[in-house]
């Protein structure tokens, strides 16, 4: 049964200093995050928990992981008692899409919505589960985007471009991340999950020194917030080379485990509570101009595209290098060997690379083209 749906904005709630009211902090999380090799063979049994047995599950699951993954997904729920409404996301979360989803499961109530893809897969099942009046659980298949954790997703029209964005009233009632699933992904996803987390510290201490910064939800951010995005960055770059190194040699991933290495780690309690100025405006008007970092994803985007005063943008940009599929430390195209990289310095220092300031922002967009796709 679908629910009247009417969007949630809440900086109606949180930014509203009507009487002279102070604008609270806001903190966000998703209710539960688990990590572990094979958790998705485990998922009935962890949603069992949450939603209670003989509940029916919507599943949306991309075509690549539906051929990987469903066998193994809808015996877990036949053993936790869970019946299954599934559907095949077809490609791009437009608004068409998710009233396609929502109405294949509001044929039958459904008591949670999983999405199992990429960002735009996950985006597609939390605005269904937004109309269908049920929670949202989240399976990443890359460690690309902190989009498992949000509770904000990304609209885009026909061929990406974007669209707008839809807020959810909370966060997903539980993140999945199956270390193997993730390991399995391309390295470039990996990459730009680097680009992305270790931006987050850049927007949170913008966020945090600016008295006047809002959040996307028209709150202040939070101390905990802040903490959680440095310790983020510290860990990606003390172990971000030799976890993507793992990857490329194809052996057991100790590096790529560790918090911050899956950005959703770290990300998964930052969420979108600091996040909320110049970054992601500049990520959605690139994607409406191919000639602009043509092939880079969100992740690789952000890693340049950093915020704060203009001196701090350029210092911040040759530290923050993020690494490509061809085993070297790049940024925006500009790359060394990895072995290189680690004799520029240790520890903090091993990712450092020089680009110059303006090199990738000189032409201007003609929002007429889009990129698309989304991940494995």
């Amino acid at each position: 049964m679908t629910h009247s749906y009417r969007q949630y904005d809440p900086n109606l709630r949180f930014a509203d200093t009507t009487g002279g009211v102070a604008v609270p902090l806001l903190y966000v999380s998703p209710t539960q995050y688990i990590q572990s090799p094979g958790a998705i063979h485990r998922l009935g049994e962890f949603l069992a928990d949450l939603i209670g047995p003989d509940a029916r599950v919507g599943l949306l699951i991309t075509p690549g992981r539906r051929r990987a993954l469903f066998a193994a997904v809808a015996d877990s729920l036949r053993r936790a008692r869970l019946a299954m409404t599934d559907a095949t996301f077809a490609g791009e979360s437009t608004l068409s899409e998710v009233e396609r989803v929502t109405a294949v499961f509001g044929e039958q109530p459904v008591n949670a919505v999983v999405g199992i893809g990429g960002g735009k897969c996950l985006d597609t099942a939390r605005m269904a589960a937004n109309r269908l009046g049920t929670r949202a659980v989240t399976i990443p298949t890359t460690a690309s985007t902190d989009a498992p954790t949000a509770a904000v997703s990304v609209i885009y029209r026909e061929g990406g471009v974007f669209d707008g964005v839809e807020y959810s009233h909370t966060n997903p009632l539980l993140v999945l991340a199956d270390e193997t699933v993730l390991a399995d992904a391309p390295p470039r996803y990996l990459v730009a999950g680097m680009g992305d987390a270790f931006s987050t510290y850049y927007e949170a201490r913008c966020c945090m020194e600016n008295p006047s910064a809002r959040t996307g939800r028209g709150a202040r951010p939070t101390m905990c917030a802040l903490a959680i995005a440095s310790q983020c960055r510290e860990q990606l770059l003390t172990h971000g080379v030799a976890a993507l190194q793992e990857l490329h040699d194809g052996r057991p991933v100790p590096e790529f485990i560790r918090p911050g290495c899956l950005p959703d780690q770290l990300q998964i309690l930052h969420d979108l509570s600091d996040r909320g100025a110049l970054l992601m405006s500049v990520h959605n008007a690139l994607k409406g101009n191919p000639e602009l970092l043509p092939s880079r994803s969100f992740g690789q985007q952000v890693g340049v595209l950093r915020e704060h005063d203009t001196a701090e943008f350029f210092r911040s940009i040759q530290q923050s290098a993020v690494i490509d599929s061809r085993s070297s430390v790049s940024l925006c195209g500009q790359s060394i060997d990895l072995a290189e990289a680690q004799r520029l310095g240790h520890g903090a220092r091993n990712m450092l690379v020089h680009v110059e300031p303006d090199a990738h922002l000189r032409r201007p967009s003609a929002f007429n083209r889009a990129t698309s796709g989304d991940a494995p």
